[in-house]
């Protein structure tokens, strides 16, 4: 863990500076997205850095090494996770990773520049920041209380796209406040600080969410996991129950006729 930490907060020091270049990626649904030359450096440094260390070990991240994931002891990488809102001076936005082991996450790292905060989770120890306990503040009693965060439209699945407009049609009248914050890092570091009450997202790209999810699983939160192994999409909540009312009355009907099951299915 010292390691991971210490890589992701000297390669913020070193190289997160405003970006030089500015290049727009492709991607399947012609929405607009971006890669700078501040993800490249810091991404090629942390690899160096753990192939320094752990020559062995294979590294999954979003820039370069789009690897699929094996059996070995694997790191994920995202540099920056939330580019668009590094590139336009939003604050939330982070550096991410993980190490998984056969698959399964062992330990993960979430650095916030702008709380110079570290959201850290290990197996069998727990969630941390900035090496003291996570304590999340659970505060809502019922979807109605609850703050929710969403994931932000998909870039590669329009069906995606329209299932996440059309909750969002079926939920804002059945929730305190929606939020879309742009980050996946950010999203997870709010549902398991308590900051939000229920975070959704159709998961993909394993850099993206991986670090988060393990993260909010260590704190406590919990997530649909049944849900998530049979379609793909993620409720991850600060207690069951809230989760289980978010999903009778706002995600059954649209994810039931997204992957046309029927709900004794999901």
């Amino acid at each position: 863990m010292e390691f991971i930490t210490k890589t992701i907060r000297t390669s913020a020091q070193l190289y997160l500076k405003e970006s030089d270049s500015v290049e727009t990626k492709e991607n399947d649904v012609g929405s607009y997205d971006i890669v700078t030359d501040v993800d490249v450096i810091i991404e090629d440094y942390i690899i160096s850095e753990i192939s320094r260390k752990y020559p062995n070990d294979r590294i999954i991240c979003e820039e370069r090494n789009n690897d699929v994931l094996t059996d070995e002891r694997t790191w994920v990488l995202d540099p920056i996770d939330g580019t668009i809102n590094f590139h336009r001076g939003i604050p939330a936005y982070g550096i991410q990773a993980a190490l998984l082991i056969d698959k399964e996450p062992v330990l993960s790292v979430i650095y916030i520049p702008s709380e110079d905060s570290v959201f850290s989770a290990v197996k069998g120890l727990g969630a941390f920041v900035n090496d003291k306990p996570l304590q999340p503040k659970r505060v809502a009693g019922s979807l109605k209380e609850s703050i929710i965060s969403l994931c932000d439209f998909s870039r590669k699945n329009s069906a995606y796209r329209d299932a996440l407009s059309d909750m969002i049609s079926l939920m804002y009248n059945k929730v305190a406040r929606i939020k879309m914050v742009g980050a996946a890092c950010y999203d997870f570091v709010m549902v398991s600080t308590g900051r939000v009450d229920l975070h959704i997202r159709f998961v993909n790209n394993i850099w993206d969410f991986i670090p988060g999810l393990f993260l909010a699983e260590m704190s406590g939160a919990y997530i649909d996991r049944k849900l998530l192994d049979r379609t793909g999409f993620l409720i991850v909540a600060s207690n069951e129950d809230i989760c289980k009312e978010f999903y009778d009355e706002v995600a059954e009907p649209v994810i039931s006729q997204l992957f046309d099951c029927k709900e004794s299915d999901l």
